[in-house]
């Protein structure tokens, strides 16, 4: 993986940077990866990088790993904004339940919605009456501490349901 790693980034430093396009987390790409890089990022980059003050792939930014859902979340808003509408009330179903999808639950909470549903390859929890933040910090600690399946979280909700891929 590292090496893997290190030989993209030799070829797509010449297509990002802090005043360009910043690559992101995906699925099966974690804080390890991005490590390697970055690494190789700051070895190949003439634009030098400074210490401490590196934003480019989340150095020293704590949102970085929230940051593209908090930009759906955003750019949901400020769209129904324009049409004299609102976030506040709307039920929103997500797909996913890694790290973007949990951001944009939390940013939609922000705005007054209810999130409804997470999934994962093993299948979907859906809450009729939504998840607000004491479930959605179940559900991080589920998927971040434990590292288990969404279908994990209707051990601890009496009212979700799960439903496993056909």
């Amino acid at each position: 993986i590292q090496r893997f790693c290190q030989s993209y980034m030799t070829e797509l430093a010449k297509y990002v940077g802090p005043d360009y396009d910043e690559p992101s987390f995906g699925m099966g790409v974690g804080q390890k990866e991005i490590g390697y890089l970055y690494g190789q990022y700051k070895r190949v980059s003439a634009r030098g990088v400074g210490r401490g003050e590196h934003r480019f792939l989340g150095g020293g930014h704590g949102d970085f790993f929230k940051a593209p859902g908090f930009g759906v979340a955003h750019f949901t808003n400020e769209m129904l904004q324009s049409r004299n509408d609102a976030l506040e009330g709307k039920r929103c179903l997500i797909v996913g339940s890694g790290k973007v999808a949990r951001a944009l639950a939390e940013k939609l909470l922000q705005y007054g919605a209810i999130p409804l549903s997470f999934s994962d390859s093993g299948g979907f929890v859906y809450e009729a009456d939504g998840i607000d933040l004491a479930k959605l910090e179940t559900i991080n600690k589920i998927k971040d501490e434990r590292g288990a399946r969404i279908g994990r979280y209707i051990i601890a909700s009496a009212t979700a349901q799960f439903n496993e891929p056909s």
